[in-house]
């Protein structure tokens, strides 16, 4: 393929989505290292690196990608597309899961947590338990709802800002 043959309008417009969903993912981890760092009242870095918490990166990163794709798809006059429809499904999926199935088993991993600390030594090591069960995996409705609006205004912002370069 040539590169005169590409669509760059095509291309520009993906790589805005893209970027607009990278930006919200970090920016999603950055908030959490704030977060915690004020209610722990000490850096809490490592929060950068974690999945679970507030305000969700799931939710910030998918809804990014589909706000943004449904702004570029009404500013090209096409209208939503089957693209938009399949996004937002999926988006809805990851949703669900960091909210439902991930947090449940952030609660379970609590337990067996709670449960293996009174073991004896050489149950642990029969079960293959050498360390705790990480529990902050899934989010709280709220941690979704921040997670959601920081996606949608970094999509916004980040459409507006792609599309007054004329791109």
């Amino acid at each position: 393929m040539i590169l005169a043959d590409v669509d760059w309008h095509t291309t520009l417009r993906s790589l805005c989505i893209i970027i607009c969903s990278v930006i919200a993912l970090f920016s999603a981890q950055g908030f959490k290292v704030i977060y915690h760092s004020i209610k722990e009242k000490r850096f809490a870095g490592r929060y950068f690196f974690t999945t679970g918490g507030m305000p969700s990166s799931h939710s910030a990163t998918m809804i990014a990608m589909v706000t943004s794709l449904g702004i570029l798809e009404i500013m090209d006059g096409r209208g939503i597309g089957y693209d938009f429809a399949i996004a937002l499904a999926f988006s809805l999926v990851v949703i669900y899961d960091a909210m439902g199935v991930r947090y449940e088993a952030g609660k379970h991993a609590d337990i067996l947590n709670k449960i293996m600390e009174n073991e004896p030594k050489d149950v642990q090591e029969k079960v293959g338990y050498n360390k705790s069960l990480k529990v902050l995996l899934g989010h709280k409705p709220k941690e979704v709802f921040w997670g959601i609006v920081l996606g949608v205004v970094i999509a916004i912002i980040g459409s507006l800002v792609f599309i007054s370069f004329g791109v």
